[in-house]
């Protein structure tokens, strides 16, 4: 189930924690000692089962209820693709004739740095330094059951500097340097007030590791819908945030942070 949650994490909106964790009941493989070959078979017979009956039932009141029965064409083509992909990766990493390097890439194409690879002998050894596992989910805190739009965006500043918007600057391809001033805000929500407002910062890749701060931990909002950080280190990081009404996650959205 935690694989499950961490691949949704980290590929974006998927299925909810609940769902998953349902699924990972029904079909769960055990395989002894080998988490890579029990999640592999678990997937495939998760993929098996969804083609032939697309439906998840919830086993508590209101019991019987089809959690799946909302999700589009479109929305059930997109999870397919996803899941045959990590399924693709997974026979890729099992293969004998696979290095494990290599294996462990073919991982993090749906984990991300999840997975820590090594160098091949020939190589020069890397080893991570010690670093805390502080990323958090919004599934362990609520149940997530998307119904409304949500987009955020960022504001790069810097004094001196003109401030533009960080999508501006990736499709012109002006690069997101250290140093910036980052305000993270909700630019589209169609989510009925009242609600809350939570946000989640994860430095991701080798840096973030070294400096032992990967983050990913899931904080309230300060009142003014907006998140401010800084570009403090290079390496990859995104940001999410969640709308909470009535105690459940009903909209989501991600942008992803490049400081080069």
């Amino acid at each position: 189930m935690l694989y499950l949650k961490a691949w949704s994490d980290y590929k974006g909106k998927l299925l909810s924690g609940l769902i998953f964790s349902i699924l990972a009941a029904k079909n769960i493989c055990f395989v002894d000692k080998r988490d890579d070959v029990a999640l592999y078979k678990t997937l495939c017979k998760i993929q098996k089962n969804l083609k032939r009956n697309f439906v998840c039932y919830r086993p508590t009141t209101p019991t019987g209820e089809n959690l799946l029965e909302d999700y589009s064409e479109a929305k059930k083509k997109n999870f397919f693709i996803r899941l045959n992909n990590l399924i693709k990766s997974a026979e890729k990493a099992l293969d004998e004739k696979t290095s494990q390097r290599d294996a462990c890439k073919a991982w993090q194409r749906h984990f991300g740095d999840r997975f820590s690879c090594s160098k091949s002998e020939d190589e020069t050894k890397v080893v991570d330094c010690a670093w805390e596992n502080t990323e958090e989910f919004i599934e362990s805190y609520f149940s997530v059951k998307i119904q409304y739009n949500l987009k955020i965006d960022c504001l790069v500043s810097q004094k001196g500097f003109m401030t533009r918007k960080l999508y501006e600057m990736l499709s012109k391809r002006l690069p997101l340097r250290i140093g910036k001033i980052l305000t993270f805000y909700i630019a589209d929500c169609d989510v009925p007030k009242p609600f809350a407002v939570k946000w989640k910062v994860r430095n991701v890749g080798k840096e973030a590791r070294r400096r032992n701060q990967i983050r990913g931990q899931i904080e309230d909002d300060c009142g003014n819908h907006q998140k401010k950080e800084s570009s403090d280190f290079h390496g990859p990081h995104f940001v999410e945030c969640y709308i909470i009404k009535d105690n459940v996650c009903v909209a989501r959205s991600r942008i992803d942070v490049p400081i080069e």
